[in-house]
């Protein structure tokens, strides 16, 4: 086998004690170890050690109280328990009540846990063991007013017992309509939403926000969404259970009405699981309580016109703090933990840190074999998300750093198999089809990354390259006839556009058909952006190897991708969060789609409202495209006389520019520069429409000229 993107087997122990990744004395200033490095801190944010050493987290009434039993349809318990000192040392480390059944309690066997009780004569190392799961877990009342000295008492927002729980000094968030109040929901998935409290209503405090923002035009609907979501979760319990301050509070309910599985680059088969089971494990587990409310206050500062990177950050550096001291301690390590690397990752790809990222997926990856089985993740929905969500790192930094993934064939043909079955049994349901369909373009981007990563090392034949070549396209085939079952049903329209045209220069007004799902079959248009954005990538990846397709395959797939996305911006209604779920297809599709103004400004505008809304695409990128488009202007901003780049936008790319400078390795500096995308594209004369980003295969010969001893081409 192949050597991964990187070597394989860092210790989670590695992960905390790598000198790289220790945190400050606030002697100094504040600790950003991954995301800042060793002894670095950049000059723009040397103002954060006078802002945060002053302040030491103090204990908040009420944070003993017993949080909701994790699980992702567990309701809020309605009663406290007493503490006790017989139950099993896992229920005592989740902080829940413990039946004390044996040899296996009823709570760790539904939750397919291990059990352990202490040994008798136990009493001092229970009360060690309850040390340090406090100084671990730290205090929640830590919030956005860290620069405070000794901090503000608790004090209940007025409106709190009818579930409306904003910040009196944050706005409320604007209600609109969204896509997920049609109909689309599972069962299971509407149920719980049903006891969510409502989304708020307009207020004169949002109306202030959008006028102060309406002096950018990037501020106006056309670039952000306004649209907010039922919280799947009842807040008005949570926080009647747990005494938060009101910014955590404020940034809890932002989470839960604004985020969704958009945000975090996965499909709708994961929203329950970012909104719901990612939730309770939150208050579980105070390092991933701090990293999630971090992740909803990056997204929240985004929406200010005066938002600082001060305003998000602080709450990772707490969070890095606790996970730190989490891993050092005894505490046995669990989902919790693995989620909270996982949403620091997520963090680190947002900001355009790929080079940063690799640190965090090392130390998933050693907590995944650790605690997850291939098996496990199809009879522990917990265990499936948290694969679903690893998998998709592993993936994209190995197919960008043209490498193997780490994860070996065995994790995603497991679930594959799973979810084929499952489908087999119920051709009717689109959940089902969609889940196989996602499950099925992993295995195949897993397949086709090792292929290409071998052919690269040569230690694959020319002719066994295109006989499995041939296999990949069967299975290309097969996920396009899964989702063309739907072309007849009522919901779809096609083949012209479903939204009306807006003159000549709109990149719908084509004569290429134009598939587009309505109502309940909505997830429909993002399964097919997603499946041709891969097969996008797997052609490409072939074209430049062996030259086949031709460049014209590749523009009819990017225009369809473009197609959709169009479709899905200008539709009504939405999801939570839309846009940003374009950011994986539109780099790929703007090095194919025709150079002619239209197409690349069009190209242009969407790259920059995702990045307004809250992607940040890496500086390889600007780069790239910039040469590509034969406009450096690009590398400022991507449209040109439209106010410009947001400054807060302008700090964040300063910053991941400095961190990505000098990676420390070839396989970061590989991730760096995504060398699979850019590192052998030929540009043709930029500016003919039509043309094609390609010039030639990797050898620049013809495939019949390829390495006629069968061999693969250096």
């Amino acid at each position: 086998m192949t050597q991964p993107y990187y070597s394989a087997g860092p210790s989670v122990g590695a992960y905390q004690d790598d000198p790289a990744m220790q945190y400050y004395t606030p002697n100094t200033y504040p600790a950003f170890p991954l995301l800042l490095g060793s002894g670095y801190v950049p000059e723009s944010l040397a103002y954060w050690g006078s802002s945060t050493q002053q302040t030491s987290p103090a204990p908040v009434a009420g944070s003993d109280s017993t949080p909701h039993q994790q699980s992702r349809l567990a309701a809020v318990e309605q009663r406290k328990h007493k503490r006790t000192r017989s139950g099993c040392l896992t229920c005592r480390s989740r902080r829940i009540k413990c039946d004390e059944g044996r040899p296996i309690c009823e709570r760790c066997r539904k939750g397919n846990r291990d059990c352990e009780y202490p040994p008798p004569n136990a009493k001092s190392s229970s009360r060690s063991n309850k040390s340090r799961r406090q100084s671990s877990r730290g205090s929640i009342s830590s919030d956005d007013e860290t620069g405070d000295q000794g901090g503000l008492g608790v004090i209940p927002d007025e409106d709190e017992s009818a579930g409306i729980l904003s910040s009196p000094s944050e706005p409320a968030l604007p209600k609109k309509k969204s896509m997920q109040s049609i109909g689309q929901r599972r069962p299971r998935e509407a149920s719980e939403a049903s006891s969510a409290s409502k989304a708020i209503s307009q207020s004169p405090a949002s109306d202030l926000l959008q006028a102060s923002q309406s002096s950018s035009p990037f501020s106006s609907p056309q670039y952000k969404s306004n649209f907010v979501q039922q919280p799947a979760r009842d807040l008005a319990q949570v926080f009647s259970k747990r005494q938060f301050k009101s910014g955590i509070r404020f940034l809890l309910k932002y989470h839960q009405e604004r985020m969704s599985n958009n945000h975090y680059f996965l499909s709708h088969e994961c929203n329950m699981f970012f909104r719901g089971t990612l939730f309770d494990l939150a208050m579980e587990y105070e390092p991933l309580l701090y990293a999630l409310v971090g992740f909803a206050a990056y997204h929240h500062t985004l929406e200010k016109p005066d938002g600082k990177m001060y305003d998000f950050l602080k709450y990772y550096d707490r969070s890095l703090q606790l996970l730190r001291k989490s891993l050092a301690s005894s505490e046995k390590h669990s989902e919790a933990m693995m989620a909270t690397v996982l949403q620091l990752s997520t963090f680190e790809e947002s900001i355009g840190d790929w080079v940063n990222l690799v640190d965090h997926h090392q130390a998933a990856d050693a907590l995944i074999h650790e605690m997850i089985t291939p098996q496990s993740s199809t009879q522990n929905e917990t265990h499936r998300f948290l694969l679903i969500w690893h998998s998709r790192f592993d993936l994209v930094a190995g197919l960008i750093a043209k490498n193997e993934a780490i994860l070996s064939r065995e994790w995603y043909t497991t679930i594959d198999e799973h979810d084929a079955a499952q489908a087999a049994l119920s051709p009717d349901d689109l959940t089902a089809q969609l889940r196989l369909v996602s499950s099925r373009t992993r295995l195949f981007a897993m397949d086709y990354a090792s292929l290409f990563a071998r052919l690269g090392r040569q230690l694959v034949s020319f002719d066994d390259f295109v006989k499995e070549l041939n296999e990949m396209d069967t299975t290309v085939h097969m996920l396009h006839q899964v989702l063309e079952q739907y072309d007849n049903c009522p919901e779809i329209t096609m083949p012209r556009p479903a939204v009306p045209l807006q003159g000549p220069e709109d990149v719908l007004d084509t004569a290429m058909p134009c598939r587009f799902y309505r109502d309940s079959m909505w997830r429909l248009n993002f399964a097919w952006a997603d499946l041709l954005s891969t097969e996008l990538m797997y052609k490409y990846q072939t074209h430049i190897s062996i030259g086949r397709p031709e460049g014209p395959e590749l523009q009819r797939i990017a225009l369809q991708i473009c197609h959709h996305a169009e479709s899905i911006v200008r539709w009504p209604e939405v999801d939570v969060g839309t846009v940003i779920a374009f950011h994986n297809w539109l780099v790929l599709t703007a090095m194919f789609l025709p150079r002619d103004p239209k197409h690349m400004m069009w190209s242009r505008r969407m790259i920059a409202r995702i990045e307004i809304n809250g992607y940040i695409y890496p500086p390889k990128v600007r780069e790239s495209l910039a040469e590509l488009w034969g406009d450096q202007t690009v590398h400022q901003w991507w449209v040109p006389d439209e106010g410009g780049c947001p400054e807060l936008v302008k700090e964040i790319r300063t910053l991941t520019e400095e961190r990505t400078t000098n990676p420390r390795d070839k396989i970061r500096e590989d991730v760096r520069d995504m060398k699979s995308l850019f590192s052998k594209m030929r540009l043709d004369d930029v500016g003919s429409q039509g043309s094609s980003p390609l010039s030639g295969t990797l050898t620049g010969s013809s495939p019949a000229q390829s390495s006629p001893s069968g061999q693969a081409p250096p």
